[in-house]
């Protein structure tokens, strides 16, 4: 997934998307039922040191990775 994003920007339908498999991954226990979140996505994607979980925001890291992109772009050299 970090791959295909460290060149593309997913579409907010595919953000959300992942964001439900990883919320009803750690809610059901993985057997793929639907399950209702216990906390709320904002303190997922927190550090642990700050009382999150420790998830990486799939929107942010994205972003991250591309703007990462750009500017290996801009580098002399490159």
């Amino acid at each position: 997934m970090w791959y295909v994003t460290s060149g593309w920007i997913f579409v907010k339908s595919a953000i959300a998307q992942i964001q439900r498999l990883v919320r009803n991954f750690l809610w059901s226990g993985g057997d793929g039922r639907f399950a209702q979140p216990m906390v709320a996505w904002s303190t997922i994607t927190q550090p642990k040191e700050r009382g999150g979980l420790g998830v990486i925001d799939p929107e942010c890291q994205s972003k991250a990775l591309l703007v990462k992109l750009i500017v290996r772009g801009l580098l002399v050299g490159n």
